[in-house]
């Protein structure tokens, strides 16, 4: 399955991209409820310094997939969900 979404954002693409490189998941209540529901929160050992939006998702296990430097990032999951 695969899903695209899309959504204008009013400032320059480096800027955004800027910002969702720097973001932190752990700032985010909803990621952590999911991430930890999935069993994620309880493998990864968080580190007590802010890190960027790729290490939180590489340190969760999420793998990247592609993109596009300075304009997409592109990360998933292998696994067997069901079980």
């Amino acid at each position: 399955m695969s899903r695209a979404y899309r959504i204008a954002v009013a400032a320059p693409a480096d800027a955004v991209f800027r910002a969702i490189e720097a973001y932190d998941l752990r700032d985010s209540a909803t990621a952590r409820v999911l991430m930890t529901l999935r069993g994620y929160g309880r493998r990864v050992r968080r580190p007590t310094v802010p890190v960027g939006l790729v290490a939180s998702l590489a340190r969760s296990g999420f793998v990247p997939l592609g993109g596009r430097p300075g304009r997409e990032l592109d990360f998933g999951l292998v696994g067997k969900f069901w079980t």
